[in-house]
């Protein structure tokens, strides 16, 4: 590889090569570099079709897709690729080490969502994966929290060549996994996108029952089944009492399934759209009570965020996640439903002065809480807008020095590039890397300042979330303490859904 790279440790390897942890020996950044099996013949018309498929996988600029850095042939023959180095744990990998093998809910959804928009970023692009699966999903740490999901190999099996993919196949191996392959890539018919959004489904399903749509003791009744067995219902494969899917999710998923390729959604942004629609509907997933305006000042009750009857709230109650997305919900609808009947008790006259101060503290502490997210959004949008800047000037340096090194490798192979040329070619390579060095270096220190602001205003949220939290217990206590007895039939609805709600929180 010129000289340019100093391998430090094998990575790990797999039927289309192995993966090498090196050092770029000038610009001191770590790289994965993929040389992949088999030895080209020198043959100019296969080493131009690999340049012209790695050139075209390197142009996928995404922050959910491993990029490639640079891409060629030894002297030997064999072809490699220079990609992103992420620190991290494969998908495979944390489905292994999760209970049960399995993820939460959540979680799933949002890993699912970020390789959902990579696929589609990619196939706007023209280039299809061909091979998704968890071992091809990497999994580091967001900047601002949670999981960020990089796709590898991102058009490696139209980089093979067909030699050797014959290759693979005589031995027993093949491109592509059979648990996630679509039935037309099975049959051996030609592949485009909706290969991709068939093995996303099989992800999708995987990560939310914690199985596999198919299993089968052969690769061949494997294949097999995916171009004839029925997809089993994922919400049948749930454990006791777990929540159930959500419409939109387990219809997009299984659609994705689809034995016939028409019949899988327009594009991956289906899925993405139907994931974000969820988390928006859970967000603000409440049942709807009469607006109730405070005459002592305080902000209107919002209706979409306050719980209605008791049976509403159990139904509420049941559509979460997890355990714990249920106690942080039931508390937050304690708090608001709270607040509504305080207001109503003090409009007729039946509250104290308890009552009026902790409803002015949790009215006071709402604003400020209102006031540190909007900070918080404010440093997020900095952050993204930084990572798109930053990310499109390192892509335009990347393209270019790809772009030279398809020349350089073409005056090399023809022969029709004298010495100089050549060198020249180096120098110019030489440059734009030292630059791509120095704008990177640029980026990470920007980044580590503006991430350092969205955790301390992330700390300074967390922070006044609990004492919010603690003002709404307190609100919920004076509430129930101040309980008319007999109760008015207007307050029965509410404090019913109130006992409901904070039996969930105590789990009594």
């Amino acid at each position: 590889m010129g000289g340019r790279f100093k391998v430090q440790e094998l990575l790990g390897k797999g039927a289309a090569g192995e993966v090498y942890l090196a050092e770029h020996t000038d610009l001191g950044r770590r790289y994965a570099v993929k040389v992949l099996k088999e030895t080209v013949e020198a043959d100019p018309n296969t080493v131009a079709r690999f340049r012209r498929e790695a050139r075209a996988a390197g142009r996928l600029d995404h922050p959910n897709i491993v990029y490639i850095a640079d891409f060629g042939r030894m002297d030997d023959g064999q072809l490699y690729l220079v990609m992103e180095y992420v620190p991290g744990v494969t998908l495979q990998e944390a489905i292994k080490a999760a209970p049960g093998g399995k993820l939460p809910r959540s979680r799933a959804l949002e890993i699912l969502r970020q390789t959902a928009t990579a696929l589609d970023a990619a196939h706007e692009a023209g280039v299809v994966h061909r091979d998704i699966k968890p071992g091809n999903i990497l999994l580091s740490h967001a900047p601002e929290g949670g999981d960020r999901v990089k796709i590898l190999d991102f058009g490696l099996a139209k980089i093979m060549l067909d030699s050797e993919l014959n290759a693979l196949t005589a031995r027993g191996e093949m491109f592509g996994t059979p648990a996630y392959m679509s039935p037309e890539q099975a049959r051996g018919d030609s592949i485009d996108a909706n290969t991709d959004l068939y093995a996303l489904g099989v992800l999708g399903f995987e990560l939310l029952t914690g199985r596999l749509p198919f299993i089968a003791k052969s690769i061949p009744r494997m294949m097999l089944a995916h171009q004839s067995d029925p997809v089993p219902d994922p919400q049948s494969l749930l454990a006791p009492g777990e929540p159930p899917l959500p419409t939109a999710i387990k219809d997009v998923v299984m659609q994705c399934l689809a034995k016939d390729p028409r019949h899988r959604p327009a594009s991956a942004a289906v899925v993405v759209q139907a994931i974000e629609e969820i988390n928006a509907s859970q967000s603000a997933s409440t049942v709807a009570m009469p607006v109730v305006q405070s005459p002592h000042g305080h902000d209107p009750v919002s209706p979409q965020m306050v719980a209605g009857s008791a049976e509403a709230v159990k139904t509420a109650l049941d559509q979460q996640a997890d355990s714990t997305a249920r106690r942080v919900w039931a508390l937050d609808q304690a708090g608001r439903v709270g607040r509504a009947l305080a207001t109503q008790m003090l409009t007729l006259g039946l509250g104290d002065a308890r009552l009026q101060a902790a409803l002015t503290e949790l009215g006071e502490l709402e604003r400020q809480q209102s006031g540190l997210e909007t900070q918080l959004s404010e440093v997020r949008s900095r952050l993204e807008e930084q990572e798109v800047r930053s990310r499109e000037r390192i892509a335009s340096l990347r393209f270019a020095v790809a772009d030279l090194r398809v020349e350089r490798g073409r005056f090399v192979d023809v022969g029709d590039a004298s010495t100089s040329t050549v060198l020249d070619i180096d120098y110019q390579i030489l440059e734009l890397e030292k630059r791509l060095g120095e704008v990177s270096h640029v980026q990470e220190d920007d980044q580590a300042r503006v991430v350092a602001q969205l955790r301390e205003a992330q700390a300074r949220l967390d922070l006044h979330h609990q004492t919010l939290s603690n003002a709404g217990r307190k609100l919920v206590s004076v509430v129930n303490q101040v309980r008319p007895d007999p109760c008015p039939t207007q307050f029965l609805r509410e404090y019913d859904s109130l006992d409901l709600l904070m039996k969930a929180v105590f789990g009594a």
